[in-house]
């Protein structure tokens, strides 16, 4: 186990205090800027501190690091975001077990997230687009964007659900 941060809710209360400077700074409402505490490599009791601070979404990028911490914190205002590549044989592991999905990147992906959520499930997506055509990245080419989101918004369409 890796030693704790010094003050999980000092470090938490600094980074907000940067966000709502920022916000007004930049004349925004700082109630529409979400945190995403990521929480990969951490163990479950700092997530539950940071919690204790008022932290409530947490992003993750591998599958299993996060639904064992899931099994761990079971508590319904936690709001998770999966925020790493996702192979398709995985997305079954998705829908249910996560709020967001951060790296929706083809029309393969999006009908085996639909195909493994129920009717009552919603996952919130954002398209990876891998907008340098950068072959070491994941990612949606640009120009297929279009044609993805229109698949995946047509009625009765497999992958409907998770339009992004």
């Amino acid at each position: 186990m890796s030693s704790p941060p010094a003050n999980i809710r000092t470090n938490l209360d600094a980074i907000r205090q940067r966000i709502q400077h920022a916000a007004v700074t930049s004349g925004r409402d700082p109630d529409s800027i979400r945190l995403i505490a990521v929480s990969k490599y951490m163990p479950e009791d700092y997530v539950r501190q940071a919690m204790l601070a008022g932290q409530h979404c947490f992003g993750e990028n591998t599958l299993q690091d996060a639904l064992s911490k899931q099994s761990l914190i079971d508590d319904p205002s936690t709001e998770w975001h999966f925020i790493g590549h996702l192979q398709s044989n995985k997305a079954k592991h998705i829908p249910g077990n996560f709020d967001w999905l951060h790296t929706l990147d083809s029309l393969k992906l999006a009908k085996r997230l639909a195909a493994a959520a129920s009717p009552a499930t919603t996952l919130r997506v954002l398209l990876q687009v891998n907008i340098a055509n950068d072959p070491d990245k994941f990612g949606l080419p640009a120009p297929t964007c279009s044609g993805l989101l229109m698949s995946c918004c047509r009625p009765n369409s497999a992958a409907s659900s998770y339009a992004a």
